[in-house]
């Protein structure tokens, strides 16, 4: 998966890079790069057909189909509500307050969303592993994990974005770095939760992380129409941080009512944690000699 993301990104990249450089960038060229290069991504799984070739290698239980729509319906239900979590706020945006705020506010989220590349990852492992064997102590454990690195990368761009982006994007853009600013508390405080979702979901409940996120879903729209008008860019990004922490916090919640696991647990950085860095780092480095 996180190939499949790596492969899509690069080609979307290179795609653009062209266009732009040759000033050919326009709004339908880059509509149609972006809607297609996701497809390409799929090219990563090719490998997977020669791997699972022989059905008769998979010698585990098979699932049955009421149980797998059921399964799906309640994940979809969460999919939506995440959706429309992160990307309603901004079509709402210009008819609340403008096209100029949009766009301020379209600059912050990009730059935002970086530090979720590693979150995903997380996420994504975390998922398989405790649907495997669930594990409470690991799946904290990689929640508090993704947060410091999380918050590390986000307290990067945070330090030096008030350099970079004007640069980039033009003066006009400078007001958004206060705005990336908020966005970026609100995704490294929602980072622990969304590896508690996968948790809930790993764990055989999609529909209760489903449930904390069509409830944030419905406090965000709220906020928007409320702070968007007054503050702009500015609101929609608060309205985003309260989301997002209700959304966390409530997957928590949820978790330990339903499988006992404290919420305590998913914050701070333990000594064992440390060690699992320091491990994971020295690892790294010795493959890449």
């Amino acid at each position: 998966m996180a190939l499949e993301r790596i492969f899509a990104s690069g080609l979307r990249l290179l795609a653009l890079l062209p266009f732009w450089l040759t000033g050919h960038l326009g709004p339908t060229v880059a509509t149609v790069i972006l809607a297609v290069m996701p497809l390409m991504g799929a090219l990563a799984y090719l490998g997977l057909f020669r791997r699972f070739a022989d059905p008769a290698e998979d010698v585990t239980g098979h699932a049955s189909y009421r149980a797998l729509f059921g399964y799906g319906m309640r994940i979809w239900v969460g999919s939506i509500s995440g959706i429309l979590l992160s990307r309603l706020d901004q079509t709402l945006m210009t008819p609340l307050t403008g096209s100029y705020q949009l766009g301020l506010y379209v600059i912050a989220v990009t730059v935002s969303e970086l530090p979720l590349i590693i979150n995903g990852s997380v996420r994504d492992v975390t998922f398989a592993r405790d649907a495997s064997e669930s594990a409470d102590d690991r799946l904290a454990a990689a929640a508090r994990i993704s947060f410091f690195l999380c918050s590390a990368f986000a307290a990067g761009i945070a330090a030096t974005m008030w350099w970079w982006i004007p640069r980039l994007f033009g003066a006009g853009f400078e007001p958004s770095v206060q705005v990336a600013l908020i966005l970026l508390v609100a995704v490294a405080l929602g980072t622990p939760g969304s590896i508690g979702g996968a948790g809930l979901s790993a764990r055989g409940r999609p529909g209760l992380r489903s449930l904390s996120l069509v409830v944030a879903c419905a406090v965000n729209v709220v906020l928007l129409i409320v702070l968007v008008p007054p503050l702009g860019a500015t609101g929609a990004a608060l309205a985003t941080l309260v989301g997002n922490l209700l959304s966390s916090n409530l997957n928590l919640v949820l978790l330990q009512r339903y499988f006992g696991v404290p919420v305590r647990l998913f914050y701070g950085l333990r000594r064992s944690d440390v060690r699992m860095l320091r491990n994971l780092l020295t690892s790294v480095l010795r493959r890449g000699r």
